[in-house]
């Protein structure tokens, strides 16, 4: 970390850097590791056993468990894993390419002369959307200066990023989504928002009270 913040910094002291803007992708990283070495593996049992063999005294009975038979019984879920790289995950481009397994690398670059003013690895599945603030925060941390404009594509194109980045004192140049199609679903342009109370009302002027929220935003219902 030390070497690349003082090949940034080194960057902007040749003049490299403007600070004005930044460009923020990411790209998918092909592991080395063949299709062969998959594996199904039960992902909730493995976490549950491996916390397990870290609490188990030797000298300790194991204790009984009783179980909740009212309780429905969860299948375990499923995840697919490489055997020799167990770190790569499954994911692609686009929906017109395949799967691979790989990691993927988030970018941000100044807009002057292209310099690489943060990056950072995480598995193929991670959403783009998650990374971008972190990456900016990094990118204020590695140059001394909080950017004035981000650039990127429509997958950081979330309410909660475009709210921390306003909150930040940075104009977003992010296309929105295109909306989805899902049969009769209603758009959510057609919503109304109270920002005051924090509620939102649909077409037939029911309010609707915050319940959860997810890395694209705030979810409502009736």
């Amino acid at each position: 970390l030390k070497v690349f913040q003082s090949t940034v910094k080194q960057c902007a002291d040749a003049g490299l850097l403007n600070y004005e803007m930044v460009h923020v992708d990411s790209t998918i990283i092909e592991a080395d590791a063949s299709l062969d070495s998959v594996v199904e593996t039960y992902v909730d049992q493995v976490i549950e056993m491996n916390s397990a063999d870290e609490d188990d005294d030797p000298d300790q009975p194991s204790p009984i468990k009783e179980s909740n038979s009212s309780s429905p019984i969860k299948k375990p879920k499923k995840e697919k894993r490489s055997k020799t790289d167990p770190d790569a995950t499954f994911s692609r481009t686009n929906k017109k390419q395949p799967y691979k397994l790989g990691y993927k690398q988030h970018t941000v670059v100044d807009d002057k002369a292209g310099v690489v003013v943060d990056v950072h690895l995480t598995t193929g599945k991670t959403n783009d959307s998650t990374q971008l603030i972190e990456q900016i925060q990094r990118v204020a941390q590695n140059t001394g200066v909080m950017p004035r404009t981000v650039t990127a594509d429509a997958a950081y194109a979330t309410s909660e990023n475009y709210r921390r980045l306003e909150m930040m004192g940075i104009d977003p140049v992010i296309p929105p989504q295109p909306q989805r199609k899902q049969g009769k679903s209603i758009p959510v342009r057609r919503f109304k928002y109270d920002e005051k109370h924090h509620v939102a009302r649909c077409l037939a002027k029911k309010k609707m009270r915050c319940f959860s929220r997810n890395y694209q935003g705030w979810l409502f219902k009736a």
